[in-house]
């Protein structure tokens, strides 16, 4: 699968790699482990080849358990704004953040309904509970972080959300 035009040079260069890994390098690199650098997780890595593996971080409202970090407004406020520039440029902001704290996959956005378990204890993160609004700050979310250059990784609400 190439992919769209803007990352078919990504495309070529992650099925070079690949091509060049193990069937154990492969199952490698799939897996999660915990980590003590300031990730929330790890991917594996394979050594052999120069790749180090991804940081994978939290991201409800900036970078945590780093130091010299911003903390930004939940996904709650930004929903309340119903501004989509002003969410695409929290989202740049955080993703510009993450890059340069070495972070390579950012978890999140949440989206799904905000508020339907009403103890959940995660429920500001997510944009709102009006589908509409909550994708297309969304989108403005993903785009805002991989814009710069961090890749995302989009998280539900929670099971009975959907």
């Amino acid at each position: 699968m190439p992919g769209s035009r803007k990352w078919e040079v990504a495309h070529r260069k992650a099925q070079a790699l690949v091509a060049r890994m193990t069937l154990d390098e492969r199952a490698n690199i799939t897996v999660g482990y915990s980590s003590n650098t300031g990730c929330a997780g790890v991917t594996g890595s394979v050594p052999r080849l120069g790749w180090n593996g991804l940081c994978l971080a939290d991201a409800g409202q900036g970078l945590r358990a780093a130091d010299f970090v911003n903390a930004y407004p939940a996904g709650m406020h930004a929903g309340a704004s119903w501004n989509r520039e002003l969410t695409y440029d929290r989202a740049t902001h955080m993703g510009r953040e993450y890059k340069r704290k070495g972070v390579h996959v950012l978890l999140g956005p949440v989206l799904g309904g905000m508020g339907r378990v009403a103890r959940g204890g995660r429920n500001w993160e997510a944009f709102s509970n009006d589908p509409y609004l909550c994708g297309k700050l969304g989108y403005d979310t993903i785009a805002g972080i991989q814009d710069a250059g961090v890749t995302t990784s989009v998280k539900r609400k929670c099971a009975p959300c959907f």
